[in-house]
């Protein structure tokens, strides 16, 4: 008998053997865990959360068990050959062949070898055969691509757990991260890869976009600093600062302007000599290209993919250009509306350029912004006659060959002071914003039920900033038995807790806030009676799905003069025929508007009824319409390079 079957735990063990033996492995990790609480720590305790661990491939924490079973009893071929199979799986072909070579030479467990193995798990011949380089990091990606962010998560966190100093794998991580909200843990995430890799200008950019986007705003400007100091000729580095700097309301729409200006002059890229240059002039059919990278992962893909797919085919030919194949899960929605598609996910800028030059585009167009700012920056070369910036551009782009930006009455009113941009702005009457609507098609409404008066606000701490707290706390004070509710934006952390707390307690309401965690958008929503906006609101997502959900959303402007970057929300509940209902021209007015809802139940009541029937009948929600208005701004545009 071996040492490990000598210390064997028989009856908790023989349960979580028999539950293997039905396939119930995430039973047997909790199995093995009260053991190992119990301090039962034997070999066969820790191979069979191996096991487990492996049947829901979690291969990094399925080593981590195998490796401490080897290290208490070497002399089970069973437990070697686990390993041989695990690390071949993870791609370590050293690991995987030395434990595969001790399996042959050691003695058997007649217990270990009755067990069942996950049905998943291969032989070791089979995962030797079949050993591909960074195989976790391929998963990673290939989820990334199909737009499954929590599985690209899982597979990048298993990587850098054996790669750690892996920096594509806490690059991914981080995004993930962040573009599932979590920024505190992308802070987390990027600090431990600052110690790893503490002269990688691309971390300590990340680091400081996830500092800024949990209100440490002042740390955020420290990395970003340090960031461009290691790589002063990244674009996409500096664009990431620029973008942070929106969340700082100290700015003045000036300064704002002339960060983006400074932006494009130091990183857009230059015309080559004697690059070929195509000419305006008649044409029967123009070639219209988009810029739209991952755009079809994110909210606006398909509101763009649905008006290009009305262009008419005689006039115009639409080519794109994205992240990966047009049959990728994330590019599918633009099928219907690109006759030509190039995957730029790896071109650098000049190859860009190159591939619009061959395809012969009249008018280019970006609708990815400073998303993507090394593809932006290609803009500064002359690629086409033409070239505008629409999405994530809002203060500009500052680079010498962008020409025009879509804009409308709201980001440029009539009489704006537009001296601060480079391009020309180009109006779209229907509205500049791309927005979707909620796939959700619960009832619109608050949910019944006995409560108080409760304002509702999805934001972060960064956009939680002390003037929005004060002007929150405001219409608190004004309706002593209201409370406000926050959507978990990790909330529930301690730092980020303590900090929600000292924010609201200097308005003496920090006992009226409450967080709400783990519920979709609609669920959270129809848990309020009225949407709060942060001031100034740069994700109009928040509004629409309030709105969606049935209720009425207040949001305001920090002045006249704010920087057209700021406008979004407002130019999204001006197309949607909403401005007059609830959007504040002034911080004044922001509270008695949310006052004014809150004094009329009846009034909610009917908004709620009414609210889906009229976004779906709005000018920014009528494709035809924003499609014909999109054609004029090509034959104008067109028509203005010819020389008419």
């Amino acid at each position: 008998m071996t040492t490990m079957e000598a210390g064997a735990v028989t009856g908790g063990l023989d349960e979580a053997a028999r539950l293997a033996a039905d396939g119930e492995w995430a039973a047997v990790a909790a199995q093995c865990q009260d053991l190992m609480d119990q301090g039962e720590g034997a070999s066969e305790v820790l191979y069979l959360s191996a096991l487990a661990f492996a049947a829901h491939e979690d291969f990094a924490s399925a080593i981590g068990y195998a490796e401490k079973a080897f290290s208490q009893d070497s002399e089970v071929a069973e437990v070697a050959n686990l390993l041989s199979v695990l690390h071949a799986m993870v791609g370590d072909l050293s690991n995987s062949s030395f434990y595969g070579k001790m399996a042959t030479v050691l003695p058997s467990s007649a217990r270990l070898a009755g067990w069942a193995l996950p049905d998943s798990l291969p032989d070791f011949s089979s995962a030797f055969l079949n050993v591909v380089e960074d195989p976790l990091l391929r998963r990673a990606v290939a989820a990334l691509d199909a737009g499954k962010w929590l599985d690209a998560e899982h597979w990048f966190n298993q990587h850098i757990q054996i790669h750690t100093a892996s920096r594509m794998g806490y690059l991914g991580l981080a995004n993930c991260l962040m573009v599932t909200g979590r920024f505190q843990s992308a802070a987390e995430t990027l600090r431990a890869a600052m110690h790893m890799l503490p002269g990688d200008a691309a971390i300590a950019g990340h680091l400081g976009a996830a500092l800024t986007a949990i209100g440490d705003k002042a740390a955020g400007r420290a990395l970003h600093d340090w960031a461009m100091g290691l790589d002063p000729d990244d674009a996409g580095i500096a664009g990431q600062a620029a973008q942070d700097a929106l969340m700082d309301t100290s700015l003045s729409a000036d300064a704002i302007t002339a960060i983006f200006r400074a932006w494009g002059a130091r990183h857009g890229v230059e015309t080559l000599p004697g690059m070929p240059v195509r000419t305006a002039g008649p044409r029967d059919r123009l070639t219209i290209g988009y810029l739209v990278g991952n755009l079809g992962g994110r909210r606006a893909g398909p509101a763009l993919a649905r008006i290009l797919a009305r262009h008419p085919s005689r006039r115009y030919r639409l080519v794109g250009f994205g992240f990966g194949p047009l049959s990728a899960a994330t590019n599918m929605v633009f099928q219907k509306a690109f006759e030509g598609w190039h995957d730029v996910r790896d071109t650098d800028p000049i190859t860009f350029g190159s591939l619009v030059t061959t395809e012969e585009v009249d008018i280019l167009i970006d609708a990815t912004g400073f998303a993507m700012p090394q593809h932006l920056s290609a803009f500064g070369q002359r690629m086409a006659p033409v070239q505008v910036a629409w999405l994530g551009s809002r203060a500009g782009t500052g680079l010498a060959g962008m020409d025009a930006i879509v804009s409308d009455p709201v980001f440029d009113p009539e009489g704006a002071d537009r001296s601060g941009l480079v391009e020309t702005p180009v109006s779209l009457p229907s509205g500049a914003s791309l927005i979707d609507l909620p796939k959700d098609e619960g009832p619109a409404g608050p949910q019944a039920g006995e409560r108080p008066l409760t304002f509702v606000a999805d934001a972060s701490l960064a956009e939680i900033n002390p003037a929005t707290a004060s002007l929150w706390a405001r219409i608190l004070h004004a309706l002593p038995e209201s409370q406000l509710l926050l959507r978990d934006r990790e909330f529930r952390v301690e730092v980020n807790a303590e900090r929600l707390v000292a924010l609201f307690g200097n308005f003496g309401v920090s006992h009226r806030i409450d967080v709400l965690s783990g519920v979709g958008d609609s669920e959270f929503f129809r848990s309020g009676d009225i949407a709060l906006m942060p001031v100034p609101a740069l994700r109009w997502e928040p509004a629409v799905d309030a709105l969606w959900a049935g209720l009425p959303v207040i949001n305001g402007q920090t002045g006249p003069d704010d920087s057209r970057a700021w406008r979004e929300v407002t130019s999204v509940l001006a197309g949607l025929g909403l401005a007059g209902e609830c959007q504040a021209a002034t911080i004044e007015t922001y509270v008695q508007l949310a006052l004014d809802w809150a004094a009329d139940a009846d009034r909610r009541a009917a908004f709620a009824g009414a609210i889906r029937g009229r976004m779906e009948q709005a000018p920014l929600l009528d494709t035809a319409r924003r499609a014909t208005d999109l054609e004029t701004v090509y034959e104008s545009l067109w028509d203005r390079a010819c020389g008419g």
